[in-house]
């Protein structure tokens, strides 16, 4: 695990921590390059927790999976 320490003391900037995770994604995949050489399938990625669709999302997907042209235009035409 990769863990970035921040000085209290120091004022970063937002392009400072940018250019930090451009080069910890690089480092990433620079180690996933490297173990690929090797044979070795297991890809070192950072975790991201998947975002589940919210109600809006939900409501549609339903709607839409009922075919009705007429839902889904009043679906369309109420949130929009």
């Amino acid at each position: 695990m990769i863990e970035i320490v921040i000085p209290e003391e120091e004022e970063i900037t937002v392009d400072q921590l940018k250019e930090a995770k451009a080069f910890h994604q690089n480092e990433i995949r620079k180690i996933d390059e490297e173990l690929e050489k090797r044979g070795v399938r297991t890809r070192i990625t950072p975790y991201m927790p998947k975002r589940t669709p919210g109600p809006y999302e939900r409501t549609r997907a339903k709607v839409n999976a009922t075919g009705n042209r007429w839902a889904i235009e009043n679906f369309e035409a109420t949130h929009s």
